[in-house]
Formats: C-alpha cells, structure tokens, sequence
C-alpha cells in the first residue's frame, strides 16, 4: 500500500541519490495518484540520470500529475533513454502534449518509449497533443503504444505525420488498433515511413483478426529501406490471410520476420 507519508520517505530518499545514472522505478495501483507522482517528479529533477525507466500502470494518474513528469524530465541534462509505460491511466490531451514535449526540450534523448494503452485517448486528443512540432534529430529509436483507445482516422493520420519529423529515426515500435483503420489512412502511414530514410528496424503490433493484409502488404513493400520487419498477430488467422503473409514473406529485403498467433 502507498500512503502519503511512506511515500513522502521513498522521495526524500531518491532526492538524496543525485549521482544515480539508471533508475527503474515500478508502481502499480490504485493508489497511486497525481500527488504521488508530482513528489516523485520533484525527487528526479537533481539527478544525473541517462536512462529512465518509470512503470505506472493501474492508476490514478491524469493530465496534473503527468504534467509535473513531463516538467520535471525536460530538466534532466543527460537524459538519453527515457521509457513511460502509464498503462490505464486517465491522461488527455493535455498532458500526452506534456509527454510530447520531452522530445524537443531533450536535445540528447536517443530511445524514447511511451506506451498509453487503456487511457481513453480520441483522436481529438491526440491531434490536439501534436501542434507546432519541429524536426526532431536527436531520437533514433520511438517506441509508442496505443492500443485500446479511442483512436481513429484523423488521429492516426496525424500521428503519421508526426513520424514523418524524426529525421534520424531508424528503429521504430507502433503498436495500435490497426483493424479501426481504413485503407486509405493505412497507405498514409506507409507514405510517411517511407519518409523516414533512415528506417531499418519496424515492429508492428496487429492484434486483431480484422487487420486488412493486403493494404499491409502494398505498404511494407513501399519501404525497401527496412530490413528487419516484425508483425505480431495474437488471434487466429483465415486462409486468405495466410496466403498474405506468404506474399510479404516473399520480400527478400526481409531478415527478420516473425508473426505470432
């Protein structure tokens, strides 16, 4: 259980830890709030961190707290490797536009993963959260999941153009509904990929029988400059589908390939 004053000792403690490089931090309840997380932002902003790896899932937390986060790591002079895992939450726009902003205030952030399954999120918050973005160079590995959320067309369309501004991206995780989406928006998330010259590393997470595989298809092979490709399915597949994975296996530009049920 967390309680304000345990925790209040457990933030003192870390605040006294400024020679920390790596710290993992794993919190997972109800109970944990945006109090909780504005007195741990606090205890982070003395640190030397270079990686950053915070886990809050099943909680409380909204656009406040995760406010403070995002305040909090724009300080951190070093910070290279951040990963947020802020499974079923309540963040909106707000402070998804919050979490964005790392990006840019952190001229030294390489790896950045932001996974936000299961928080509500619309398409409408996610276009709102991407406004005024620059090219952002230092970020060679984005990591971002979205699953479970309220996001459609529009939001995955300017998702991809959002993508489409890190110019030395080359390894990149997309984990989203892609069943909710229609072709032509599909073909638009392709178009910016291939955008992304520098591209050699594509995971992309399914999760759904109702995914159209021959739009998958004519996208992936658009990108000649990927050469290691994942796609994770996690439900039965037809034939028809089969005969579609057959066809992108085909692609000889393909080291790596891996599809599971």
């Amino acid at each position: 259980m967390i309680d304000d004053i345990d925790f209040s000792d457990i933030t003192q403690a870390l605040e006294n830890c400024v020679n920390i490089s790596n710290l993992q931090l794993h919190f997972g309840n109800d109970e944990f709030n945006d109090e909780n997380l504005i007195l741990l932002s606090k205890s982070l902003e003395n640190m030397n961190l270079y990686s950053l790896i915070l886990y809050i899932r099943f909680s409380a937390i909204s656009n406040y707290g995760v406010s403070a986060l995002g305040y909090s790591l724009k300080e951190l002079p070093y910070l290279s490797n951040l990963t947020l895992d802020l499974y079923n939450n309540k963040i909106k726009s707000q402070g998804l536009s919050d979490l964005w902003s790392i990006l840019q205030r952190q001229n030294q952030l390489q790896s950045f993963t932001l996974k936000l399954a299961y928080n509500s999120i619309t398409s409408e918050d996610l276009i709102d959260s991407i406004q005024g973005f620059e090219i952002i160079t230092n970020t060679s590995t984005l990591n971002l999941n979205f699953l479970n959320n309220q996001i459609y067309d529009g939001g995955l369309k300017r998702l991809a153009s959002f993508i489409e501004l890190f110019s030395n991206l080359s390894i990149l995780e997309l984990q989203l509904d892609f069943y909710l989406y229609s072709c032509d928006i599909q073909k638009e998330l392709f178009t910016s990929l291939k955008k992304c010259s520098k591209l050699s590393y594509l995971n992309l997470g399914l999760f759904s029988h109702e995914v159209n595989y021959s739009s998958l298809y004519f996208g992936i092979k658009d990108l000649i400059q990927v050469v290691v490709l994942i796609l994770n399915q996690q439900f039965p597949v037809n034939f028809n589908t089969y005969l579609w994975r057959a066809n992108i296996f085909k692609q000889k530009k393909l080291v790596k390939f891996s599809l599971m049920n």
